[in-house]
């Protein structure tokens, strides 16, 4: 059987595996995301080990919890390094449309003003 340390581990192990799939599909976008994600997956866990003992598998799960954040810190700026140059190419695209929006708005107001007078 396993000990409580074990289980805790593995459910560290499965909830950074089951994170990092969420990032790369796009679903969490953020560490802060990483950290909740990782920390709702093994707080259920305390349930179902021992709920009399909570407050000491609790001490398990803080370090468990930030480990698996921690090993998921480089994929996540790999992901992140990947979708910048995306994401700033459709952001650029966005300001120069409006750009040129608000510059014919303006010529065709300064155009049809002139005709009035």
């Amino acid at each position: 059987m396993k000990s409580a340390y074990d289980i805790v581990l593995d459910a560290a192990s499965d909830a950074a595996i089951d994170a990092l799939r969420r990032v790369r599909a796009g679903q969490i976008r953020s560490l802060a995301g990483v950290e909740e994600y990782v920390e709702t997956r093994l707080s259920g866990i305390l349930d179902i080990l021992m709920p009399a003992a909570k407050e000491e598998v609790s001490a398990l799960l803080a370090p468990a919890t930030q480990q698996a954040v921690d090993a998921i810190k480089p994929a996540m700026y790999d992901v992140l390094r990947d979708w910048t140059p995306s994401f700033a190419s459709i952001i650029g695209g966005m300001a120069g449309l409006a750009v040129l929006l608000g510059v014919w708005v303006s010529k065709k107001t300064y155009v049809s003003s002139r005709r009035r007078r």
